[in-house]
C-alpha cells in the first residue's frame, strides 16, 4: 500500500488503526518518518509508474493520493503544462531507468495540477535491494524560493557590475590580505595599468607602478601604508599626478553584514576639469568683485540681489544696505509703477545700453551709464547690470563740444590733412575763404587749392613735416571761381588713433593790400630822403624794382649774401633807419 494512503500524517491516528504487529510498527514509524521530510518523496518501478509517495510530494504537485496512483512519474509532472510547452524530465527519457547510476536535474521546469509551474531539483536513486515492485526512489525539491534569490542574486551582481564599469569613478577593491579582487575599466584607464600588473593581482606591484605618476610619492605611500594599518577609517583627500591631472580619493573599509573586515575599496574620481573650473570661477568672482564699475544682479521684481565694492563705494551704502534696496531706491528716474515696463524692455532686447542716474545715501545725484543682460539662471530671471559714473566724461565730452564749436567757428582756416594729402576736415572759415562748400572741399586734395605746391612734392613735404613735427610757410590758396590770395600756413604733425594727419591752419598773408597798406610811411620817408635825381630816378620802372628787393620778410634780408649786403650798404642804412631791422656784420 503506499504511504500516501495512510491518513496518519499530521493529525491523531484513531484507535483502529493503531498497529497489531511489530511488522506494523516499523512500518507504521517509516511512513511517519517519510511523511516528516519536507523533500517530495515518490518510489518508481521498472516502468516509471509511482508506487508510493509522501505528503510533501502531494502538496508540491497538488495531486490526490487515488489520482496519482500508478501514474508515470514524467506524464504527472507535466500534465499540467501548456501546449506545445517542453518541461523538464526530458533527461528520463534520454537516461533510461535501467540505469544502475543516479538522475540528477537542477532548474527544470514541473507543473502542478492547476498548471502553475515551478522549478526543481531532482534525483532519481537505484534502489539496491529493490523491495517489491519498487526499484527507484525519486526526491523532488521545490526550489522556487532558491531560484528567486539567485535570480536577485545575479540581478544585483549585473547592476552592481553596470555601475562600477559606467561610473566615472576608478574602482578598487583589495581583500584582507592586500590582494587585487576587483577593478574596473575606469580604474585602468585612469593610471595607465598595464595588463601584466593586473594579472598579477599583487596589491604592491599596483602601488608601485601607481607611485611613479603621483607628484608627491612619499606622502602618497604614508597615506596607503596608515589606511591599511587602520583598517577601521574612512579617508578622503585628493592626489596629484606629475601630468597636471588632479584626483578626488575615497577610501573606505569593506564590512559584511555579520561586522567582519572583509578589505578596503577605493574610489578615484579625475577632478581636473572641475578644478580648473572653480578656479575659473574664483577668478570670475574675484573680478566682478573688484571691479571698478559697478555690478549688479538685479531680479524680476527690481531687488538687487547682488552687488560688488565698486557699487557699494558709487552708493555710498554697505553691500548689507544695497541689498535691501531695489532699483527705484537707487535710480531716481525709475519709479516702481515703471519698472515692470523696464524689466520688459529688457527681457525683450536681451541686451540695452542707455544713460541714467543714480542717487547716494548722502543723496547725491550723479550721471552714469547701464548696460543691462537679460539671464535665465537655476529656473529664475536676472539682469545682469554694469554701471559707471560717467561724471567726468560727461565733463570731457563738453570741454569736447566747446573745442569743437570754437574751432568751427575760428576766424582762420583750419585744414585736416592726411598722410595722401586728401582734406579729412574744414571748418566754416576755411568753406568761405575758398568759396566751396564742406562737402566739395572733402573730396579735394592739397593740390587742388595750392596751386603752388607741386603734385609730385607731397611726398617730401610729409616727410620733412614728419621730422620737423611743425613747420610755416607760405604759398596761394585758389577759390573755386580762380582767384588766388596769399596765405600763411602753419603745420603740425599728429598721430591719432592710429592714423597720420597735419593739422593746418592758415592765415591770409599780409603780402597783399594789408602790407602795402603797412608799407606805405615807410616808402613815403624813404623818397624824402633821396636826392631829385634819386627821386626821378626812382619815378622810372626801377623803383619798382627796388621795391620788389625790399618787399620780402626780414627773413629774407638775413639771407642775402656779404658781397651783396656790402654793395647795397647805402640803401641798407636808409632801410635800417625806417625799418629798425638788425644786421649782423657777416
Amino acid at each position: 500500500m503506499p504511504i500516501a494512503r495512510q491518513k496518519c500524517a499530521g493529525r491523531p491516528m484513531p484507535q483502529s488503526e493503531f498497529p497489531r504487529s511489530p511488522c506494523d510498527a516499523t512500518k507504521l514509524e517509516l511512513e511517519l518518518v517519510l511523511n516528516a521530510v519536507n523533500e517530495g518523496l515518490c518510489g518508481l518501478d521498472g516502468g516509471g509508474q509511482i508506487t508510493f509517495c509522501n505528503d510533501a510530494f502531494l502538496r508540491m504537485t497538488g495531486y490526490g493520493t487515488e489520482e496519482i496512483n500508478g501514474m508515470n512519474l514524467r506524464e504527472l509532472l507535466g500534465r499540467g503544462r501548456p501546449q506545445g510547452l517542453k518541461y523538464g524530465m526530458e533527461d528520463l527519457d534520454r537516461r533510461p531507468i535501467t540505469a544502475p547510476l543516479p538522475i540528477h536535474i537542477v532548474g527544470d521546469v514541473c507543473w502542478r495540477r492547476d498548471g502553475t509551474p515551478f522549478p526543481t531539483e531532482f534525483w532519481m536513486h537505484p534502489l539496491a535491494r529493490p523491495l517489491c515492485s519498487t526499484e527507484w526512489l525519486a526526491t523532488i525539491h521545490d526550489i522556487s524560493e532558491r531560484k528567486q534569490a539567485e535570480e536577485k542574486l545575479l540581478f544585483e551582481a549585473a547592476l552592481l557590475e553596470a555601475q562600477s564599469e559606467t561610473t566615472l569613478d576608478g574602482i578598487l577593491v583589495v581583500d584582507a590580505d592586500n590582494k587585487v579582487v576587483r577593478t574596473n575599466k575606469q580604474f585602468v584607464v585612469m593610471f595607465e595599468v598595464p595588463s601584466e600588473v593586473l594579472t598579477s593581482r599583487e596589491d604592491s606591484i599596483l602601488l608601485r607602478h601607481v607611485t611613479e605618476r603621483v607628484a608627491n610619492p612619499e606622502a602618497f605611500i604614508a597615506r596607503v601604508k596608515y589606511l591599511y594599518s587602520h583598517p577601521e577609517e574612512k579617508s578622503h583627500d585628493e592626489l596629484s599626478f606629475k601630468n597636471g591631472r588632479t584626483y578626488d580619493r575615497y577610501s573606505s573599509p569593506l564590512i559584511d553584514s555579520k561586522g567582519r573586515n572583509r578589505g578596503r575599496i577605493w574610489y578615484f574620481r579625475d577632478i581636473t576639469k572641475r578644478r580648473a573650473a572653480e578656479r575659473e570661477l574664483r577668478l570670475v568672482q574675484f573680478s566682478l568683485l573688484h571691479a571698478s564699475d559697478d555690478v549688479r544682479w538685479v531680479n524680476s521684481q527690481g531687488r538687487v540681489v547682488y552687488a560688488n565694492d565698486a557699487a557699494c563705494r558709487s552708493l555710498g551704502r554697505s553691500r548689507e544696505e544695497i541689498l535691501a534696496w531695489s532699483i527705484p531706491d537707487i535710480d531716481p528716474r525709475v519709479t516702481a509703477e515703471s519698472w515692470p515696463g523696464v524689466w520688459e524692455m529688457i527681457k525683450a532686447r536681451g541686451s540695452i545700453t542707455f544713460e541714467t542716474e543714480h542717487k547716494t545715501k548722502q543723496g547725491h545725484v550723479f550721471p552714469a551709464e547701464v548696460t543691462a543682460n537679460y539671464v535665465e539662471f537655476d529656473g529664475q530671471e536676472y539682469a545682469f547690470a554694469l554701471a559707471r559714473d560717467i561724471t567726468q566724461r560727461k565733463q570731457a565730452e563738453k570741454e569736447l563740444r566747446l573745442a569743437q564749436f570754437s574751432l568751427e567757428h575760428a576766424s582762420d582756416s583750419v585744414f585736416w590733412i592726411d598722410s595722401g594729402s586728401h582734406i579729412v576736415y574744414v571748418n566754416q572759415a576755411a568753406c568761405r575763404s575758398l568759396g566751396r562748400s564742406r562737402e566739395e572741399l572733402l573730396s579735394l586734395s592739397i593740390s587742388d587749392i595750392d596751386p603752388i605746391f607741386p603734385k609730385d612734392g607731397w611726398g617730401a613735404f610729409w616727410k620733412d613735416l614728419k621730422t620737423k613735427l611743425s613747420t610755416s610757410f607760405e604759398t596761394q590758396h585758389q577759390t573755386k571761381l580762380g582767384r588766388k590770395f596769399p596765405v600763411e600756413i602753419t603745420a603740425t604733425y599728429l598721430e591719432f588713433d592710429g592714423k597720420e594727419y597735419s593739422f593746418a591752419r592758415c592765415a591770409t598773408s599780409p603780402s597783399g593790400s594789408r602790407r602795402r597798406r603797412r608799407c606805405e610811411p615807410r616808402k613815403s620817408a624813404i623818397d624824402s630822403c633821396l636826392s631829385a635825381t634819386w627821386r626821378e630816378f626812382f619815378a622810372l620802372r626801377w623803383r619798382d624794382a627796388f621795391w620788389s628787393v625790399i618787399r620780402p620778410p626780414r627773413t629774407c634780408l638775413a639771407m642775402t649774401s656779404p658781397r651783396r649786403l656790402r654793395a647795397s650798404q647805402p640803401w641798407i642804412s636808409i632801410i635800417r633807419c625806417l625799418t629798425g631791422e638788425r644786421f649782423s656784420k657777416s
